[in-house]
């Protein structure tokens, strides 16, 4: 599929109190050794999108280390940083988009779809 998919990995994850000052809410462990993100990436890649763009804040340096080049999900993954201050939905994804395509597909990373 050649729309890229925009995921929005940015949230402090606040509701989960205590669990999500360790880590963000994108990287919380969901099994035994799976993460959040592994299952979100994997469930991509099998609705056949290939090209992901992480919207990134809080603790983003965990998540670059984490999934890396997203080859291992079989993705392409590059990186948008919210920088000093929450940009929100909107302003991360004209971030992440600066020549936006004809379609684009968006997610939050804290939702999976069936």
């Amino acid at each position: 599929m050649n729309v890229p998919l925009v995921i929005l990995a940015g949230g402090r994850g606040t509701r989960l109190g205590s669990l999500g000052e360790a880590a963000p809410k994108f990287l919380m462990p969901v099994s035994e050794g799976r993460l959040f993100a592994d299952l979100q990436l994997a469930w991509v890649r099998a609705q056949g999108f290939t090209e992901v763009v992480l919207c990134l804040g809080y603790r983003a340096d965990l998540i670059r280390e984490h999934v890396g080049s997203g080859s291992r999900h079989g993705l392409r993954v590059r990186y948008s940083e919210d920088g000093d201050s929450p940009l929100g939905t909107g302003g991360a994804l004209k971030k992440s988009l600066p020549q936006p395509p004809d379609q684009v597909a968006l997610l939050y990373g804290d939702t999976l779809l069936d």
